[in-house]
């Protein structure tokens, strides 16, 4: 357990799940995460050959199971193999009593949490609380929209493929 996650005034009920250390600690940087988090190692892309038993994955249900756990904060980046990923876990959970959001989109679709500035205080979303309610800004053309209904059907077709795989 990494020093974050051990510290006594973390919310070890709510779970934030990041792709990457870098991830973690961009999160981190804002000062308003309070949650522990788990470190998947990546993300699913079975065109590169990462399946999910190549991630930490099993570890994260595992810890879901325990039973301690209320809520998982799905922040993996916002692209399709991030939403792909989250896509995933969430249906491995589904069935367990835990809440799962997602964070609210500040950051463009297609970019990284690396990225993010400091300034930003990632929260999860609060439109319905679950992984598939996003704060989206900056629509401004219907190319967008459509751009956007691609991605999202992009990503159902990578947790088909990587469903088969496990």
């Amino acid at each position: 357990m990494c020093q974050i996650c051990s510290d006594p005034r973390r919310d070890k009920s709510v779970i934030c799940v990041v792709e990457q250390p870098k991830d973690l600690i961009s999160l981190e940087k804002t000062g308003a995460c309070k949650w522990v988090y788990h470190v998947l190692g990546g993300h699913i892309a079975p065109l590169e050959g990462i399946e999910p038993g190549d991630l930490t994955i099993k570890d994260l249900v595992a810890r879901v199971n325990n039973g301690d756990v209320k809520e998982l904060i799905m922040a993996t980046n916002p692209n399709i193999a991030g939403d792909g990923t989250a896509l995933y876990i969430s249906s491995l959970v589904r069935t367990t009593s835990v809440k799962i959001t997602r964070l609210a989109r500040g950051l463009p679709t297609g970019t990284t949490i690396e990225y993010a500035s400091g300034e930003c205080s990632p929260t999860p979303s609060r439109a319905g609380r679950n992984w598939s309610s996003f704060f989206l800004c900056g629509l401004r053309s219907s190319s967008t929209a459509r751009q956007i209904l691609t991605t999202t059907s992009m990503t159902h077709d990578i947790i088909r493929i990587a469903q088969g795989m496990s």
